[in-house]
C-alpha cells in the first residue's frame, strides 16, 4: 500500500513494499518521532536521520499533514553527504 492509497484510520502493516528504490517488502513499520524526522525521511527516503522508530506491529493513521515545508537545498545536500559517508563505512542507515 503506498501513502496515497492510505486514509484516516487505515493501518500500515508490515510486509509491504518499501519507499527505497529496490524491490524489498519491509519487515517493519518505520515512523518518525518528530515532525522534522518525518519530514527528513520524505526528502531522504533511505535515510534515517534523528528520532525514527520501527515496529513489527501495524500502527493506526490517526491524521495527515497536508502542510509541511521542505528544508533547504543545502540542508539536503550535507545529509545526504552525511549519509553517503557513512555507506562507505560500511553503515547502511535504515537496515
Amino acid at each position: 500500500m503506498r501513502g496515497t492509497d492510505l486514509v484516516t484510520g487505515d493501518f500500515l502493516v508490515t510486509g509491504q513494499k518499501k519507499n527505497c528504490n529496490d524491490n524489498r517488502t519491509s519487515n517493519y513499520v518505520y515512523f518518525a518521532g518528530t515532525l522534522d524526522a518525518a519530514i527528513w525521511g520524505v526528502e531522504l527516503a533511505e535515510g534515517n536521520p534523528t528520532q525514527s522508530y520501527r515496529t513489527k506491529q501495524p500502527l493506526k493513521i490517526v491524521a495527515e499533514v497536508v502542510n509541511w515545508e521542505r528544508h533547504s537545498p543545502e540542508m539536503i545536500n550535507r545529509m545526504i553527504e552525511n549519509l553517503r559517508k557513512l555507506s562507505e563505512q560500511g553503515i547502511k542507515a535504515m537496515d
